[in-house]
Protein backbone atom coordinates (compact mmCIF):
# COMPACT_ATOMS: atom_id res chain seq x y z
CA UNK A 1 0.00 0.00 0.00
CA UNK A 2 2.88 2.55 0.26
CA UNK A 3 4.09 1.66 -2.90
CA UNK A 4 1.18 3.19 -4.20
CA UNK A 5 0.95 6.37 -2.38
CA UNK A 6 4.61 6.83 -3.11
CA UNK A 7 3.81 6.66 -6.91
CA UNK A 8 0.45 9.21 -6.90
CA UNK A 9 1.42 12.90 -7.97
CA UNK A 10 1.87 15.35 -5.12
CA UNK A 11 -1.50 17.19 -6.42
CA UNK A 12 -3.93 14.30 -6.16
CA UNK A 13 -5.54 13.80 -2.67
CA UNK A 14 -5.73 10.42 -1.67
CA UNK A 15 -9.01 8.85 -1.10
CA UNK A 16 -8.62 7.46 2.66
CA UNK A 17 -7.48 11.27 3.22
CA UNK A 18 -11.38 12.55 3.19
CA UNK A 19 -13.04 13.43 6.54
CA UNK A 20 -16.24 13.38 5.01
CA UNK A 21 -18.49 12.01 2.19
CA UNK A 22 -19.44 13.78 -0.60
CA UNK A 23 -22.88 15.59 -0.82
CA UNK A 24 -26.08 13.66 -2.36
CA UNK A 25 -28.46 15.06 -4.58
CA UNK A 26 -32.05 15.22 -2.64
CA UNK A 27 -34.09 12.34 -3.43
CA UNK A 28 -35.85 11.81 -6.57
CA UNK A 29 -39.98 11.53 -6.60
CA UNK A 30 -41.24 8.98 -5.82
CA UNK A 31 -42.36 6.40 -8.16
CA UNK A 32 -46.24 5.63 -8.33
CA UNK A 33 -47.96 2.24 -7.74
CA UNK A 34 -49.02 -0.06 -9.92
CA UNK A 35 -52.59 0.46 -9.10
CA UNK A 36 -52.14 4.35 -9.43
CA UNK A 37 -50.57 3.86 -12.81
CA UNK A 38 -54.17 1.40 -13.48
CA UNK A 39 -56.02 3.96 -12.44
CA UNK A 40 -54.41 6.05 -14.78
CA UNK A 41 -54.54 4.11 -17.50
CA UNK A 42 -58.23 3.39 -17.36
CA UNK A 43 -58.72 7.33 -16.87
CA UNK A 44 -56.96 7.89 -20.23
CA UNK A 45 -59.05 5.15 -21.93
CA UNK A 46 -62.02 6.71 -20.64
CA UNK A 47 -60.87 9.87 -21.94
CA UNK A 48 -60.31 8.38 -25.52
CA UNK A 49 -63.90 7.41 -25.09
CA UNK A 50 -62.80 3.32 -24.97
CA UNK A 51 -65.40 1.54 -22.99
CA UNK A 52 -63.70 -0.86 -20.49
CA UNK A 53 -66.79 -2.50 -19.04
CA UNK A 54 -70.72 -2.31 -19.05
CA UNK A 55 -70.57 -0.47 -15.37
CA UNK A 56 -70.63 2.78 -15.02
CA UNK A 57 -69.06 2.60 -11.28
CA UNK A 58 -65.61 1.28 -10.37
CA UNK A 59 -64.33 1.36 -6.88
CA UNK A 60 -60.59 1.50 -5.91
CA UNK A 61 -59.40 1.94 -2.93
CA UNK A 62 -55.73 3.22 -2.21
CA UNK A 63 -54.10 4.73 0.07
CA UNK A 64 -53.95 8.62 0.72
CA UNK A 65 -50.00 9.02 -0.77
CA UNK A 66 -51.34 7.14 -3.77
CA UNK A 67 -54.42 9.23 -4.13
CA UNK A 68 -51.73 12.25 -3.91
CA UNK A 69 -49.73 10.59 -6.52
CA UNK A 70 -52.80 10.29 -9.16
CA UNK A 71 -54.08 13.39 -8.73
CA UNK A 72 -50.72 15.29 -9.02
CA UNK A 73 -50.20 12.70 -12.23
CA UNK A 74 -53.71 13.73 -13.98
CA UNK A 75 -52.68 17.53 -13.35
CA UNK A 76 -49.65 16.78 -15.59
CA UNK A 77 -51.90 16.28 -18.79
CA UNK A 78 -54.29 19.30 -19.32
CA UNK A 79 -56.58 17.31 -21.36
CA UNK A 80 -56.72 14.28 -18.41
CA UNK A 81 -57.14 16.83 -15.94
CA UNK A 82 -60.31 18.58 -17.93
CA UNK A 83 -61.86 15.42 -18.55
CA UNK A 84 -61.51 13.76 -15.01
CA UNK A 85 -62.91 17.46 -13.56
CA UNK A 86 -66.14 17.37 -15.73
CA UNK A 87 -66.54 13.80 -15.79
CA UNK A 88 -65.51 12.42 -12.34
CA UNK A 89 -67.20 12.06 -9.33
CA UNK A 90 -64.46 10.58 -7.02
CA UNK A 91 -63.82 10.92 -3.09
CA UNK A 92 -61.36 10.51 -0.29
CA UNK A 93 -61.80 9.63 2.93
CA UNK A 94 -58.87 10.70 4.89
Amino acid sequence: MQDLRDNLPDKITPPSSFITTPLTPPPTDSKATKLVLKVLDILRQWRDGRQLSESQWHLYKIRREEYDDLIGLVQKEESLSTFVENKFRYKCNA
